[in-house]
């Protein structure tokens, strides 16, 4: 298992790379470092230079902590031993950039501007800038991926992608909701190892290796992670968000019908966007005033009209193109919706 191979690999980079040799510090100690540390680690020109920070950590049934931290130049890398009492809360802080946390095995409970939230295994949390937050010690077996990537990432992987992406819509609302919000959860949809998980695995194993082609590697990773929350998530909203959302999601639908209208169907869509063929038609009913269905024999018609103007193809050629193979269903909705055949419009 991935989960069990990152955590013997934690184990043993900590071994080779202790920087308290022969003791366990505590964690006011682990904190008088990092606030130390804090004025280096925030300086602005810094993450010019280094885009991705990742800190890990995993505890054991001895309450014992063990943290390891690493940064993308490897000026700031450091890895120890942490004592620490079950439920006791680490200091209040903050970050100039996105931390993105992945519960790769057990919870954690963070308190978010005030608030307790608790994330449970395979769930995600992309925590804004900016935000005050800290995180209570485990006193169970937990193994957590903190990722902290700069601003630069969404915005230029927004402004790369295209717009014909059928998850654009969706990944352009969580850009533009997380600068409003404290933070967005994420619940996966299948159970198990994903390719995102696998992805931040495949970064800490980069950035914990001094080898030729390491930044390049990450940074490519890094620009992958919206893309892969947005295929393999849930994205947790509030009421109140729910419907910015799905109107995004049924603008998403809407672009991918029309690359794929000849041979998609309802089912399909479903399954591509990880809902059921039910749920996913009352959404985009309630955005476009139409069932999926009826959406996307408009879209076919359409296509059937310019077919129809700017061709010379038969009409049997046409309705096969448009994903009609029964010339006589495509002739009975055609007249349906325009009033005339193909052939008296085409005249």
């Amino acid at each position: 298992m991935q989960t069990e191979k990152l955590k013997i690999s934690i184990k043993n980079y900590i071994s080779q790379n202790d920087f308290f040799p022969g003791r366990v510090i505590d964690l006011a100690k682990l904190q008088e470092i990092w606030k130390n540390k804090q004025p280096e680690m925030q300086r602005e020109d810094r993450y010019l230079k280094d885009l991705i920070d990742m800190t890990l950590w995993t505890t054991n049934n001895h309450y014992e902590q063990e943290l390891i931290y690493l940064t993308l130049a490897g000026r700031l890398n450091y890895a120890c031993r942490l004592k620490y009492k079950p439920s006791s809360i680490n200091s209040y802080h903050e970050h100039n950039n996105i931390e993105l946390t992945y519960i790769v095995q057990g919870e954690l409970t963070q308190k978010i501007d005030g608030k307790n939230v608790t994330f449970t295994e395979g769930e995600v949390c992309l925590l804004n800038s900016k935000v005050k937050h800290t995180e209570y010690m485990t006193p169970h077996d937990c193994t957590i991926i903190f990722l902290q990537i700069n601003d630069i990432f969404l915005e230029k992987y927004m402004d790369d992608v295209n717009e014909n992406d059928y998850t654009f819509s969706l990944k352009n609302w969580i850009n533009q909701k997380r600068k409003k919000s404290l933070y967005i959860k994420f619940t996966p949809i299948d159970n198990g190892e994903t390719a995102f998980s696998n992805t931040l695995f495949t970064i800490f194993h980069e950035l914990s290796q001094n080898l030729p082609g390491k930044k390049r590697i990450v940074l490519g990773y890094a620009e992958r992670i919206l893309d892969l929350l947005i295929k393999e998530y849930h994205i947790q909203v509030t009421s109140s968000d729910k419907e910015e959302m799905h109107l995004a999601l049924s603008k998403d639908i809407c672009e991918y019908i029309a690359q794929y209208y000849a041979t998609i169907n309802v089912k399909e869509i479903a399954a591509l966007y990880h809902y059921s063929a039910d749920h996913i038609n009352r959404i985009f009913a309630a955005n476009m005033n139409m069932t999926l269905s009826m959406y996307i024999q408009k879209i076919r018609l359409e296509r059937a009209l310019d077919l129809l103007r700017s061709t010379t193809n038969s009409i049997t050629d046409i309705s096969r193109t448009i994903g009609y193979n029964n010339i006589g269903f495509f002739y009975k909705v055609f007249k349906e919706h325009y009033g005339v055949t193909p052939a008296e419009f085409r005249k």
